[in-house]
């Protein structure tokens, strides 16, 4: 095991990272900084979005081949999709009233929740249409 530092692609805390299918990590910044690195440390590719990424997690690919979306929540409330590959925005929407704070896929990445400040976890469709508010609670989840 060699540790190795790299400075330059994030300049403040990075709240969440996971690996990717092909066996690369996403690492993101609370300057909104998106990275993709190779398992020898050099940078993939590179993106910026507009708030803080509080959560990650690729969607499963059971039984259909690779995945290339991964879902992301951030602090302005947003649920965002992203491509994989071009680390582009496919699709935002509005998940909650504050900080959305965690993201996840069920296990055949047919669906996804989100937990938020405003003490709601939310179901979504894997496109990130709004399916149900399964708990409403009076504090953040």
């Amino acid at each position: 095991l060699e540790v190795c530092e790299r400075r330059g692609q994030h300049e403040v805390m990075v709240p969440c990272a996971t690996w990717t299918p092909g066996n690369e990590l996403l690492s993101c910044g609370d300057d909104g900084t998106i990275v993709k690195w190779g398992v020898d440390g050099s940078v993939v590719s590179k993106s910026k979005i507009d708030s803080s990424v509080t959560s990650i997690a690729w969607m499963p690919s059971v039984g259909r081949g690779q995945t290339d979306v991964f879902a992301i929540c951030c602090t302005d409330g947003t649920l965002r999709l992203i491509a994989g590959s071009t680390l582009r925005e496919e699709r935002k929407v509005q998940a909650h009233h504050g900080a959305a704070i965690q993201v996840g896929w069920n296990l055949d990445g047919s669906a996804m929740y989100s937990g938020g400040e405003d003490g709601e976890i939310k179901v979504w469709s894997k496109t990130a249409n709004l399916r149900n508010t399964p708990v409403r609670s009076q504090h953040a989840v």
